[in-house]
């Protein structure tokens, strides 16, 4: 009996030793140990969480119950320490009411509400993330919890792919886990979703790419000719160097091999440089076979000094004669484009003059006419000469336009002061003066006058050259 009673004592020892295991050290045989932030590696105790609610054994009075931790809502009377200060809270006298009364206020009897101590908790409250059961469902804390995830690196982001994760309210801050999760290497800080990428042969942003973009990335620019320059039209940023790129640019022709940024400018017509200017430090000069400062542009020399017989200006629209060329003084009356822009004999619409064989006192008198109606309205130009032979006036296109519409010229001339004789008089020319008119580039002389009669009695008349053959520029007055 005696030995009965040793092997029962025995048995109720281990059974009781057991217990006290498990209370103490909070795991059973089966039970899968969970580790607070504390401990992240879960390597030793007291950083063992056995009740998931973030509070290891160190601090956490009863670790085999989520709702009882430091910090808890602490429930008043119930002869539990919710908050783990040592205590129960002791709640206040009450007047003692009958089990149907609602002492909070809150519109619920105590035989319904499960804390009717507190008038934020009945049945039908809306849940909130507390560690209460507010809704009085049996259940706490139901759909408004998040999760948390393992952030080993504590960059701000868990990995999703870590099993080891745990519901809490949104907004709690643990130390070691993360409501956002997505981080693609939970074991480098500088990895996580949204960070800057970098070329490092790693995916720092979590997108999926490497190097993308990278912090360090480099353009080249490609390089078809080989001349270790590339083109701007063409490029790829890559943190690596791609076959057929290059990292400098400015190449303008990138066909040649000869033609890039500093090359040694050639006179080619080509910019070799390609600094935006051709044969730079060259200069084309032009043959000027007259000497007369001006070269014509069919035959140049391109050279960094003067050739003999070439000159740096050009524009010599007759180089074997030395008085025509750009800047000339035009010769009017001549026929030729003495300052050679384009134009033969301009500033002069007509020109008359008069040769007598001896010389004495000449005045000649000239009007151009667009109507025969006109004739004899006035002189328009006048010129005198004194012991001289010849006598000219000259119509000129600033004072008078273009005559191109006008029907001709009026002139006569007087000899002598005070004259005695005239170019035309009584209805005849003298033959023996000789009258050259130059008109738009076409001379005639004096076979070309004809005769108006400007009072038939006094045998007054004047000299006409017609030059057109209008209606209005015919007179029966003119003979």
């Amino acid at each position: 009996m005696k030995v009965m009673n040793t092997i029962a004592a025995a048995v109720v020892g281990l059974i009781v030793g057991f217990y006290l295991a498990v209370l103490v050290f909070g795991c059973a045989p089966g039970d899968v140990p969970m580790y607070s932030a504390d401990d992240r590696q879960g390597d030793s105790t007291p950083g063992l969480d056995e009740d998931g609610d973030f509070y290891d054994l160190a601090s956490d009075c009863n670790d085999r119950n989520a709702a009882i931790h430091p910090g808890a809502v602490e429930v008043c009377g119930d002869g539990v320490d919710q908050d783990c200060n040592g205590s129960d809270l002791v709640c206040s006298p009450q007047e003692t009411l009958p089990p149907d009364d609602d002492v909070d206020n809150d519109g619920y009897s105590d035989d319904v509400d499960c804390d009717d101590e507190d008038p934020n908790v009945y049945p039908g409250a809306v849940e909130t993330c507390n560690s209460l059961d507010d809704d009085c469902d049996d259940q706490m804390d139901e759909n408004v919890t998040v999760t948390f995830y393992r952030d080993w690196d504590v960059d701000g982001y868990g990995n999703v792919a870590d099993t080891d994760s745990r519901l809490g309210c949104a907004g709690e801050d643990h130390e070691g886990w993360s409501e956002m999760a997505g981080d693609c290497d939970d074991t480098k800080d500088s990895v996580y979703p949204g960070a800057v990428e970098q070329c490092d042969s790693i995916d720092n942003d979590c997108d999926g790419s490497i190097d993308e973009n990278g912090t360090s990335v480099t353009t080249w620019y490609r390089d078809a000719d080989g001349d270790t320059y590339g083109t701007t039209s063409t490029t790829t940023s890559n943190c690596s160097q791609p076959t057929g790129y290059v990292s400098r640019s400015g190449d303008c022709d990138d066909s040649r091999a000869t033609v890039y940024p500093g090359v040694t400018e050639t006179s080619n017509g080509i910019d070799d440089d390609c600094d935006g200017s051709i044969d730079e430090g060259f200069t084309t000069w032009y043959r000027d076979v007259d000497g007369d400062g001006y070269g014509i542009t069919t035959d140049t020399k391109t050279a960094t000094s003067q050739p003999s017989g070439y000159i740096n200006k050009y524009g010599d629209c007759a180089d074997s004669n030395a008085t025509i060329h750009p800047g000339a003084v035009e010769v009017t009356t001549n026929g030729v484009d003495d300052d050679c822009d384009g134009t033969i004999d301009e500033g002069t619409e007509a020109k008359v003059e008069v040769n007598y064989s001896t010389k004495n006192t000449y005045q000649l008198n000239a009007q151009v006419f667009t109507a025969a109606s006109q004739l004899g309205n006035e002189w328009y130009e006048t010129a005198s000469v004194t012991s001289a032979n010849a006598v000219s006036v000259e119509f000129t296109t600033a004072e008078y336009g273009s005559l191109a519409d006008f029907c001709g010229v009026r002139l006569n001339v007087s000899v002598g002061n005070p004259a005695y004789d005239w170019l035309c008089e009584g209805s005849a020319i003298d033959p023996s003066v000789q009258v050259d008119i130059w008109w738009k580039g076409t001379w005639y002389d004096e076979s070309k006058l004809k005769v108006w009669v400007a009072n038939s009695s006094s045998g007054s008349c004047s000299a006409v050259l017609l030059v057109s053959t209008a209606s209005q520029c015919q007179s029966s007055s003119i003979k």
